[in-house]
């Protein structure tokens, strides 16, 4: 699936508010039907890379770090036609900055805790053009220092579609 994410804030501890235009994809496997409910599928994310170009962060790279404790995602019918799903995907990321703060070699960051990118209106799945958003900010730290947080994605207003 491809996905676009205009003018993404991104709130840098030591610049303040930045925008980033973020495009690209994600890929993922059927794991499991959920019998509950109107039905649906849980899946395991295979691949996510979203990037973009800032002029004062140089190219920001959003990337999936395969864990191996993310939860699975999941599509649920919310009708009983078939006309409206929830998707729910649970994504534990890095992000690698171009030209970091303060300047030096690139800066490879980890999120915090496990995003939730979540399509609450899809009148299809695959989304053709479908609407997502981040449940709530992620906020991305060194690796192994949880609690410096450097930069805090405020939304990810993202279009997803299936080729």
């Amino acid at each position: 699936m491809t996905a676009h994410a205009a003018d993404s804030p991104l709130n840098v501890s030591s610049l303040g508010l930045v925008t980033v235009d973020f495009k690209g994809g994600l890929r993922a496997l059927v794991e499991q039907e959920i019998q509950s409910g109107w039905g649906g599928v849980r899946l395991r994310v295979e691949g996510f890379e979203m990037s973009g170009d800032s002029p004062v962060l140089g190219k920001v790279v959003l990337s999936w770090a395969n864990t191996g404790s993310t939860p699975l995602s999941e599509v649920r019918i919310l009708d009983g036609s078939a006309s409206t799903h929830l998707s729910t995907w649970h994504l534990d990321w890095t992000m690698t900055i171009e030209r970091p703060p303060g300047g030096g070699v690139p800066m490879q960051l980890s999120s915090t805790k496990t995003a939730a990118l979540v399509g609450d209106q899809l009148s299809a799945f695959p989304p053709q053009g479908g609407k997502y958003q981040l449940q709530q900010p992620v906020d991305f730290a060194p690796v192994g220092a949880p609690g410096q947080v450097i930069v805090s994605l405020q939304q990810l207003p993202a279009t997803v579609t299936y080729p």
